[in-house]
């Protein structure tokens, strides 16, 4: 990944074959994100032209202290949060107390059916879907969530949890 921070690096010299390079190595999994989030693919698209935007215009600011795809995510991320802002469309997930407990392995054999692990994360609220992406599909550590999204690491470990937790009785709740 070091080859994307020297790609904005370069940016930050007005280099646009660097940023037509970043764009094309990083777009995707930043839109999927994105999508992930908004539900709304031309929702999506905007927000993924505006990151980018933001990129370009703030790699000289890029100090390295996070990945350069964590930099980027959490762009995106602050974006979408402002078109929930507009649509005030917020869910605190630190409300869903009532879940039941579990463990992962269990988690794991009961759910592999991936069909219905998707249909349950489509039922999740924006925040779960967010910090399950973040954790198990795009495979970022706890740490770096925790830099991305400006929380404490043990929040980024209740966010899962609960997350974890609310989609297993989603889940729980259709098979019934």
């Amino acid at each position: 990944m070091a080859e994307l921070e020297a790609l904005i690096d370069r940016i930050a010299l007005n280099d646009r074959e660097a940023f037509a390079q970043l764009y094309n190595v990083t777009n995707r999994r930043v839109y999927f994100y994105i999508l992930g989030l908004v539900k709304d693919e031309t929702v999506a698209q905007d927000i993924l032209a505006e990151t980018f935007v933001e990129v370009w215009k703030g790699a000289s600011r890029f100090e390295g202290r996070s990945k350069a795809l964590t930099w980027i995510i959490g762009i995106a991320r602050n974006l979408a949060l402002k078109f929930f802002k507009k649509r005030k469309r917020f869910e605190n997930i630190d409300d869903h107390h009532e879940l039941r407990n579990g463990n992962s392995e269990e988690f794991a054999e009961r759910f592999a059916d991936i069909e219905d692990l998707k249909a349950g994360l489509e039922k999740l609220s924006w925040k779960h879907r967010e910090i399950l992406h973040l954790a198990f599909y795009e495979g970022f550590t706890y740490e770096e969530i925790s830099k991305m999204l400006s929380i404490p690491v043990n929040t980024v470990k209740t966010r899962v949890f609960h997350a974890r937790k609310a989609l297993r009785q989603l889940l729980d709740n259709d098979k019934d």
